[in-house]
């Protein structure tokens, strides 16, 4: 075990093996100490306890385990010492491991540089980032609430890259408001065109996998974000006469005011051996729409025959993504060709 220390006390946090050194204060969650001293873990839930990504295998010593970490870890991590660093409040010297890719998720400075309402509940924020940040198409960033300071942690959350890895300087995000969040409604209505922001990362594994097998997307809502950063890496790339992948998109809204980005994805049909297959869930009575109708696990099941030779991305609702790799399943795709990323 460790030793205790009072709140407000700095102690030292090794971190895989001396690679570095850094520290926290007392009476802190480990995920937010390490945050104020510049070493960010991947966290989608602003550390609330409810994604289970910020893991790490805490060196010496049996910390009790909360009822988030029963939930959200396996027993074979919690047999081994492996920890949700939003769980653990440091009282005293840690020595942990975190994945080696972490240690290059850096904070950059941005600046608004565009706003636009993709539907009524979804807007798309275009940052300017200073020098750039490197990523893969998929992965997501840590988008920081400005003037937090009075609060007693930072008010954060992740939202994927919706552009090109080819614009480094230049991203793109889908915010989904959420009317009873605290992020989202701020950066959906009171964001200013040139305000600066502060974003961590790069994070995040969901990333296209080399291999000739057919690419099947499916994406709800927001959940179109790392998607299109993919199809536009994809039709890049094939401007530059490397071969495609055949892919089709499966894209969800209730009614018809919440697709966008129509015209877009349809234009990569003459790009791409692509294609795109927009649905309704509940459309209205009034509403005239002659695409597929139904959830979609309804359509998925409704329209593919057996997977075989492909793979599956997917992004959404938690509750989506289960019900469709349900479905996957039935068609023959194997669970390691299935890759998602689930909203919370």
């Amino acid at each position: 075990m460790y030793s205790f220390g009072v709140n407000g006390e700095r102690k030292t946090i090794v971190v895989n093996d001396g690679a570095r050194v850094t520290s926290a204060e007392t009476g802190r969650s480990l995920l937010f100490g390490l945050m104020s001293d510049g070493t960010f873990i991947p966290s989608a839930c602003g550390g609330k306890g409810s994604c289970g990504q910020c893991r790490a295998f805490i060196k010496g010593g049996a910390l009790p385990y909360t009822p988030a970490e029963n939930s959200l870890l396996s027993e074979s991590d919690r047999r081994v010492g492996v920890h949700l660093c939003c769980q653990v409040t440091v009282l005293g010297d840690l020595s942990i491991q975190i994945p080696w890719k972490n240690l290059s998720a850096r904070q950059y400075k941005a600046r608004v540089a565009g706003l636009r309402e993709l539907t009524g509940e979804i807007k798309e924020i275009t940052l300017e980032v200073k020098g750039g940040i490197s990523f893969a198409a998929g992965q997501y960033v840590q988008i920081f609430l400005p003037g937090t300071e009075s609060l007693p942690e930072p008010q954060y959350r992740a939202y994927s890259m919706a552009s090109a890895p080819s614009s480094p300087e230049r991203l793109a995000f889908m915010v989904r408001r959420e009317p009873a969040g605290v992020v989202s409604p701020y950066l959906c209505d009171k964001l200013q065109q040139g305000q600066e922001l502060a974003i961590r990362g790069p994070f995040g594994d969901f990333r296209l996998h080399e291999s000739r097998r057919a690419l099947l997307f499916v994406a709800g809502g927001s959940g179109l974000a790392p998607i299109r950063s993919m199809l536009l890496t994809m039709a890049e790339q094939a401007k530059a006469g490397l071969t495609s992948r055949p892919a089709t998109l499966y894209f969800s809204g209730r009614t018809r005011k919440d697709l966008f980005l129509m015209e877009e994805l349809s234009a990569l049909e003459a790009q791409l051996p692509f294609r795109f297959v927009p649905l309704l869930s509940n459309p209205s009575p009034d509403e005239r729409w002659d695409g597929e109708r139904g959830g979609m696990p309804a359509v998925l099941n409704r329209r593919l025959d057996r997977m075989d030779n492909h793979e599956a991305y997917l992004c959404g609702s938690t509750g989506m993504i289960d019900a469709c790799i349900k479905v996957l399943r039935g068609k023959g795709l194997p669970e390691e060709l299935l890759f998602f990323d689930k909203f919370l």
